[in-house]
């Protein structure tokens, strides 16, 4: 549905034809997927790639996939990016995974 008025992401007042509904963009690309739908790839992704997900939780906004909670090592952390980064709709990973055994670090 094309509308004339306010633009919410210029913030300025449009022509008619220069704003497209997100509404209506959803049933015209057949590829568009949701926040929901994109984490579920992910998740696919990752098990593909053999990360222990246990204690992962991801979250998707606008493309954007944040990975929280703990892995068992460093390896399952790069892991786990490079899978979410290898699903196409994915923009951008905000990797914020913690690795449970990690060694101790030695003062000196």
């Amino acid at each position: 549905m094309i509308k004339h008025g306010y633009c919410p992401t210029c913030g300025s007042y449009t022509a008619e034809s220069s704003y497209v509904d997100p509404a209506s963009l959803r049933r015209e690309r057949l590829d568009y997927q949701t926040d929901a739908e994109l984490a579920e790839l992910v998740r696919d992704a990752m098990a593909e790639e053999g990360v222990d997900l246990r204690g992962v939780e991801i979250r998707v906004m606008n493309g954007v996939v944040t990975l929280t909670g703990t892995v068992p090592d460093r390896q399952d952390k790069r892991m786990a990016a490079e899978a979410a980064y290898s699903v196409p709709p994915v923009i951008d990973v905000n990797n914020q995974l913690l690795i449970a055994h990690a060694p101790a670090r030695q003062q000196g």
